[in-house]
C-alpha cells in the first residue's frame, strides 16, 4: 500500500523575496478530508486533496445526486466556510459514466475553472481504440 503527498514551493525573484513562499500540499485520498485542508489551511499553506472514505462535513451525497445520469468530464465546484473560519472548496469530477472524484481545497489552490475533459480510451473486440465523452 503506498500513499502519497507532494508539497511544492514556488520560487520568487530575487526583488520579491521579502514575501513568504505559497506551499501546496497535493494528497491522495490517506489524506483528504475537511479536516485535514481545514488544518492545512490554519498554517498558512494551500492543498488539494482527494476526498474517498473520510468525508465528514464533505457534502458527498450532495455531488453524487447533482453528477448523477451525468457524462464524463463534468464538475461542480461548491464553496462552503469551515467552523474555523477558513473557506473551502469541495469539488465533484465525473471521471466516466459510472464513477466520480471528490476533492477538497483550499481557496487560492488552484483553479476550478473548465478545462479539456478527460477521455476514457477502450479497445472493443476488434482491437479499435474506442473513446467515451
Amino acid at each position: 500500500m503506498s500513499y502519497i503527498i507532494d508539497v511544492y514551493c514556488s520560487k520568487k525573484n530575487s526583488d520579491e523575496a521579502e514575501e513568504p513562499i505559497p506551499i501546496v500540499v497535493k494528497g491522495d485520498s490517506w489524506f483528504g478530508s475537511v479536516k485535514a485542508a481545514a488544518a492545512i489551511a490554519e498554517n498558512d499553506m494551500q492543498c488539494v486533496l482527494q476526498v474517498k472514505t473520510s468525508h465528514t462535513l464533505f457534502p458527498k451525497t450532495y455531488i453524487e445526486n447533482a453528477l448523477a445520469n451525468t457524462p464524463g468530464g463534468v464538475h461542480i465546484v461548491l464553496k462552503g466556510r469551515h467552523p474555523n473560519g477558513r473557506l473551502l472548496i469541495a469539488m465533484g469530477y465525473r471521471y466516466s459514466a459510472k464513477k466520480t472524484l471528490f476533492f477538497i481545497m483550499t481557496e487560492g489552490a488552484g483553479s476550478t475553472l473548465p478545462g479539456t475533459p478527460y477521455e476514457m480510451k477502450f479497445t472493443d473486440e476488434f482491437d479499435n481504440v474506442g473513446k467515451l465523452h
